[in-house]
């Protein structure tokens, strides 16, 4: 009889410590971005870049991609290990690097481009921790080895400034301290290891990304402020002149974020949905939200969510650098075709140029909606 108590309270407390466990698992209060009344247009295919282009050249499996003032665009290929520059009709210019181990060559993995207001072009090779400096017409320039250092390249928001620093940080003591590809400091800013968490997710289940390259990053040279967003935690941050934080918003659409629960349910019951399409199982795997754009023009900031809907629709949520919503825009996929945006790299006046698959692909608003 006491053996069998013993063995009850035993199950009872395994009970009650996973209970707690789940109830820890998730965020404690969330206040949704409310959506209602936010004016809503939809993002219609234009056409795509990636068959022949010119002069024998084609674009196999478009990776980064950047524009500059002329509105030419710097593509890299990760499947040819080398970027193409192409006029904005899509028409070959140039072709910059190649692969290999040598000064100005990439030798594989990932690589992300920026342009600085110096009139370079910037390849960061992240597995090697390698900066290489180009001009303009791909000639190469100069390299910096970032091993020694232990600063990670905010990489989605390609951060140059006008001088050519690019920045680069480090997380210490609960201070964010951004420095230059010269190892020179810059400034500090105060954090908090709350804009590090991933939301709704075990430390165990997410190890495999590590949360420093889910940070973008933006600097307005006009008024020093800085922007970031930390997509661990869905976090808009506001820093001033004098690096102070002066607004901090979590950026979580309520649908898209069911959504996101669902996907992560799906997953830890092994990833079985019954009446879905490939493209529909696969978006269920990516993180929480799922890709930033900066417009350094206007001053906007463009983050990508997927919502729960009849069907999937993914939407890219646009901001003031203050958190404010001030459209929201339906992407319209074509899953025939295609023509799927795996995340929005680059954007014009008229346009917006996403990655996907084989194709860079061009987007613009839909009017008279």
């Amino acid at each position: 009889m006491k053996g069998n108590f013993t063995i009850v309270a035993l199950l009872i407390s395994i009970l009650i410590t996973f209970m707690c466990s789940e109830k820890q698992e998730q965020p404690e209060q969330i206040n949704f971005l409310n959506l209602q009344n936010i004016p809503e247009i939809s993002l219609e295919f234009v056409r795509s870049i990636g068959d022949e282009l010119g002069d024998n050249q084609y674009l196999f499996k478009p990776g980064s991609v950047v524009r500059d003032t002329e509105g030419n665009l710097y593509i890299f290929d990760i499947f040819q290990h080398k970027i193409l520059k192409v006029n904005k009709s899509g028409k070959f210019i140039i072709s910059i690097g190649s692969k290999g181990p040598g000064p100005g060559e990439f030798a594989g993995g990932s690589i992300y481009l920026s342009i600085g207001g110096n009139n370079n072009l910037y390849a960061w090779h992240h597995d090697n921790m390698r900066l290489l400096e180009y001009d303009m017409n791909g000639n190469f320039k100069k390299e910096y080895d970032l091993g020694d250092y232990l600063y990670s390249l905010t990489r989605k928001a390609r951060v140059v400034d006008s001088i050519g620093n690019v920045y680069l940080y480090s997380v210490d003591d609960r201070k964010m301290k951004f420095f230059n590809q010269n190892g020179e400091h810059l400034f500090s800013i105060q954090s908090k290891p709350e804009w590090f968490n991933f939301l709704y997710a075990k430390f165990n289940d997410i190890s495999f990304i590590r949360p420093e390259h889910m940070i973008s990053f933006f600097i307005d040279e006009e008024s020093n402020q800085k922007v970031l967003f930390f997509e661990p935690s869905s976090t808009l941050v506001l820093i001033d002149k004098d690096n102070r934080i002066i607004n901090e918003k979590q950026i979580i659409p309520k649908n898209a974020y069911e959504h996101y629960i669902q996907g992560r349910l799906m997953r830890s019951k092994g990833g079985k949905k019954e009446k879905s399409t490939i493209q529909e199982f696969h978006s269920s795997f990516t993180p929480f939200p799922r890709g930033v754009l900066f417009d350094s023009e206007k001053k906007r900031i463009y983050i990508r969510f997927v919502f729960k809907n009849e069907k999937i629709i993914p939407k890219l949520v646009c901001l003031n650098f203050s958190g404010n919503v001030l459209k929201v825009i339906r992407i319209i996929k074509d899953l025939e075709n295609q023509i799927i945006p795996i995340s929005f790299e680059a954007k014009s006046d008229e346009y917006f140029f996403a990655r996907g698959i084989e194709k860079l692909h061009i987007y613009k608003e839909k009017k008279n909606e």
